[in-house]
């Protein structure tokens, strides 16, 4: 099966045999950074309204945590929203 063209097929486990993440789709995410809003929101099982409340009430930034590059859908950057998962994880004790 030629993958050339699809970067929505599963990648094969690294050398240590463990699974990529399951925020994406491809290893994609891993160069690039950022994944669909769509994709994070499945990772982390939240809806675009939590994303949207989120930004209106401060606690994720447009341009930080949320990008929308022209033309395009928006993105949520992966090192961002691992800073904000690390700080909500350790403020619950």
């Amino acid at each position: 099966m030629s993958t050339e063209n699809n970067v929505h097929t599963m990648p094969v486990p690294d050398k240590d045999g463990e699974s990529p993440p399951a925020y994406s789709d491809s290893y994609i995410a891993t160069f690039v950074g950022h994944v669909p809003l769509m994709a994070w929101c499945e990772f982390e099982r939240c809806t675009v309204n939590a994303i949207d409340t989120r930004l209106s009430k401060g606690i994720w930034q447009a341009g930080v945590h949320v990008i929308k590059p022209e033309g395009g859908k928006r993105m949520v950057n992966l090192k961002a929203a691992k800073r904000w998962l690390e700080g909500k994880r350790s403020r619950r004790g």
